[in-house]
C-alpha cells in the first residue's frame, strides 16, 4: 500500500468486483537485477471482510421474513377456502336433512288431517279453515258459509252392492267435488256418507249457487263403472251462512237442519237455512 500510495481509508479489503487475484512479494525490483526464477505454491486464499454490505443485509433479511408472511399466508388462504368447502357442503347436508324432514312432516301431518279413504279433509283438517273463516269474519266482516251434503241411499248401495262399492262411490263422489270447488273452498268428510264444505268469504246466496251446482254434476254422473256396471247417485245438501253473534255450533246446527229438510222433503235437493223464514227456501231438483 505504500509502494503505490494507497490511502488509508481505503486500505481495507473490498471484494465487490474480484475478477483478478495477484500475488506480490514484499521486494522491489531494481532495474538491471536478476533474482532469478521464483516458484510460489498457494494453498488457499482467505477472503477477510464483509461480502454484503449493510443494506444488502436488511433486504436480503426482509425478503427472507416477505417470503416466510407469504408462504404463511398462502397457507392460511388454502386452510380457509377448504374449511369454507367443507362448510358449505356441511350446511348443504343440513338443508337436505331439514328438507326431508320438512317434507316428511308436511306427508305426516296431511295424513293426520285428510280421510284415508276418499283423500278429503277429515273432522281435525276442516277445524283450520273453519277457524281461518270465521276470524275472517270477526276481523274483517268476510261471510262464512257452509254446505252439509249426504248421499241420498248410501245404505242401499252398501246393501246391494257391498261396502267396495260404497267405498268407491265415495272417493269419486270426494273427487268430482274437489275438481269442481273453488281454490279457498274446503271438502271434508264428516262422517260416514256426509260431507261439509267450507266457503270462506263466501255469501249464502253464492254458497247455494255452488251447492246447486254440485248437485247436478253429481246427478248427471256416473259412479263405480268397474265394479257395478255404473251407479246413478244424488245428494242432498243443507246450506247456511254465519249470522251476527251467532256462535259457531249455530252454524252447522242451521246446515245440519237444512239438510235434514232437503232428505225429507225428497232428496236430491238443496235446501237455505234462513234464519227469518226458518227454512223456507228450497231448490227441487231438476
Amino acid at each position: 500500500m505504500l509502494e503505490y500510495a494507497i490511502p488509508p481509508q481505503l486500505g481495507h479489503p473490498q471484494f465487490d468486483n474480484v475478477v483478478v487475484v495477484e500475488v506480490q512479494t514484499g521486494t522491489s525490483m531494481r532495474s538491471g537485477s536478476n533474482l532469478g526464477d521464483h516458484h510460489f505454491r498457494l494453498h488457499k486464499i482467505e477472503f477477510e471482510g464483509q461480502y454484503l454490505s449493510t443494506e444488502e443485509w436488511y433486504l436480503s433479511i426482509m425478503a427472507f421474513w416477505l417470503v416466510i408472511i407469504l408462504a404463511f399466508l398462502a397457507y392460511r388462504i388454502v386452510k380457509l377456502s377448504d374449511e369454507v368447502r367443507q362448510q358449505k357442503r356441511r350446511e348443504q347436508e343440513l338443508l337436505e336433512i331439514n328438507a326431508l324432514l320438512d317434507m316428511r312432516g308436511k306427508q305426516l301431518e296431511e295424513k293426520s288431517r285428510t280421510d284415508s279413504l276418499t283423500g278429503a279433509f277429515n273432522r281435525q283438517g276442516i277445524e283450520e279453515a273453519i277457524k281461518l273463516g270465521l276470524w275472517e269474519w270477526r276481523s274483517h266482516s268476510k261471510p262464512l258459509s257452509i254446505v252439509m251434503m249426504d248421499i241420498d241411499h248410501f245404505k242401499r248401495i252398501n246393501d246391494s252392492y257391498g261396502h267396495a262399492v260404497g267405498d268407491q262411490v265415495l272417493a269419486e263422489v270426494t273427487s268430482l267435488v274437489q275438481e269442481y270447488i273453488r281454490s279457498d273452498d274446503l271438502f271434508a268428510r264428516w262422517g260416514g256418507e256426509e260431507f261439509v264444505l267450507v266457503c270462506r268469504n263466501t255469501r249464502v246466496g253464492q254458497a247455494v249457487t255452488i251447492a246447486e251446482k254440485l248437485r247436478e254434476l253429481i246427478a248427471s254422473a256416473t259412479f263405480a263403472q268397474d265394479l257395478a256396471q255404473g251407479l246413478k247417485v244424488t245428494v242432498s245438501m243443507g246450506v247456511a251462512g254465519l249470522s251476527a253473534n251467532e256462535p259457531l255450533e249455530s252454524l252447522f246446527k242451521s246446515a245440519d237442519d237444512a239438510l235434514y229438510a232437503a232428505k225429507h222433503g225428497g232428496r236430491n235437493r238443496v235446501v237455505v237455512a234462513d234464519s227469518e223464514l226458518h227454512l223456507a227456501n228450497s231448490l227441487s231438483a231438476l
